[in-house]
């Protein structure tokens, strides 16, 4: 099975990761307004990046339209799916590397990646939307 795994923005940049980039997929996560990091080796399969904040509720600071959406979710969705149906690794980072890469880790695992023992806090929308757009329910 394709191996799965959160880090932080910094780990990303210096290559501080178990995952070998060397045909992998990287999902990079960053907040609205900021540029996504090059990573120490880029021999990524693809990169795919997204922005959101790291809320998971809307409030006068965080707007809906500032938080996960379900068009992310969908396409986050399919990466994870082609990635897992090409055999490919995927590393996940977001700004700490625990909340928003650990939800995406979680699901992952759920369909059928290997564990990763990296320490996460995963975001709750980001884990229910993603969750629901691959049809997966809470038994």
């Amino acid at each position: 099975m394709p191996k799965i795994e959160n880090c932080s923005w910094a780990d990303f940049q210096r290559g501080n990761h178990r995952i070998s980039p060397v045909n992998a997929v990287a999902i990079q996560i960053v907040d609205l307004g900021d540029v996504p990091p090059d990573p120490l080796e880029d021999c990524f399969a693809k990169r795919y990046s997204f922005q959101f904040f790291d809320a998971e509720e809307p409030t006068e600071y965080f707007p809906e339209s500032a938080l996960f959406s379900d068009s992310q979710a969908s396409m986050i969705a399919r990466v994870l799916k082609t990635a897992l149906e090409n055999n490919n690794d995927v590393l996940v980072h977001c700004v700490v590397g625990q909340c928003r890469s650990g939800a995406v880790v979680e699901v992952a695992e759920m369909i059928g990646f290997d564990e990763c023992f990296r320490y996460r806090h995963p975001n709750v929308r980001v884990k229910s939307k993603l969750m629901k757009a691959l049809d997966l329910h809470i038994v």
